[in-house]
């Protein structure tokens, strides 16, 4: 039995953190992809691996190995791959809990987007099956991701520290708001990408990144740049869990022209690239 299993990068483009509370985000499959050969003989296994998604970026290199850990899983128990599409729930069901070993307590919106690729409106309420739709948009904007670094902070550890927030009567109420608005720019944001309204758009960029700030997921380096776009016309705002010391993961960023952007990273001697959004999802080849 031989076979090759693929699976997308993704970025969170709206509604991080929110999301693990019951909020919609918006979340994209990327055009950098994981790649597993597998060949099985005699009841053992070769396994080799490739990829190109940046580890600990925010990028979900973690939920496309989960996607290919759990697909890998159906298809030897099957004997057969057969056809995919009639499995991808059970992938994506295996792959959410393997997630949950992981990181602890995850929305699920990585190991969507690596399944079924594309650009999804995603939600999940309490331990229900999450709530997706593929979204069919055009035009969508030129946008750029620049790489402040891997933060010291698992993802885990923010997700836990919003969830220690959350506990905290002191603050939780504060949360709630932060979720409640970050929830208003997500549903602002795609309101910009079916209109085409570039204003709309960079004011969903600004004020979420203010939220998120807010929250205590956006570390100071990641802050100081995020100011530097803006001073040049841009906006900018994390992508995934973020983090604090250190850098904070990768950066989504918007100007009119992307190449203020590109050339900013380049000053700043940091990783930056365009990024195609929409990408296709899970692959697996016999």
């Amino acid at each position: 039995m031989k076979f090759t299993i693929s699976a997308p990068g993704k970025i969170i483009l709206m509604g991080e953190h929110a999301v693990v509370y019951g909020k919609p985000a918006i979340v994209a499959a990327v055009d950098k992809r994981m790649t597993v050969n597998l060949v099985g003989k005699n009841g053992k296994w070769e396994i080799t691996a490739k990829s190109d998604i940046p580890i600990g970026c925010g990028l979900g290199s973690s939920a496309a190995l989960a996607v290919i850990q759990a697909t890998a899983l159906v298809a030897i128990q099957a004997t057969t791959v057969g056809r995919i599409d009639t499995k991808l729930p059970l992938i994506n069901e295996v792959a959410y809990e393997i997630e949950k070993i992981n990181h602890g307590h995850p929305s699920g919106v990585d190991n969507t987007i690596c399944t079924y690729g594309g650009i999804l409106w995603f939600k999940r309420k309490g331990d229900g099956p999450p709530i997706f739709k593929r979204l069919q948009l055009k035009n969508l904007p030129e946008l750029v991701l620049i790489n402040t670094g891997k933060a010291k902070e698992t993802t885990r550890e923010m997700v836990e520290n919003v969830k220690c927030q959350m506990l905290n009567g002191k603050t939780k109420w504060e949360i709630l708001k932060l979720f409640d608005q970050i929830e208003k720019q997500t549903n602002n944001f795609l309101k910009a990408l079916r209109q085409n309204n570039s204003q709309l758009l960079k004011s969903s960029f600004r004020i979420c990144e203010r939220n998120l700030e807010k929250l205590g997921v956006v570390g100071e380096l990641a802050k100081n740049i995020v100011r530097k776009i803006e001073k040049r016309g841009g906006v900018a705002k994390i992508s995934g869990a973020g983090g604090l010391t250190g850098g904070s993961g990768m950066l989504l960023c918007y100007h009119p022209n992307p190449q203020q952007i590109i050339d900013l990273a380049k000053k700043l001697r940091l990783e930056s690239f365009r990024v195609k959004l929409g990408e296709e999802g899970l692959r697996i080849d016999e």
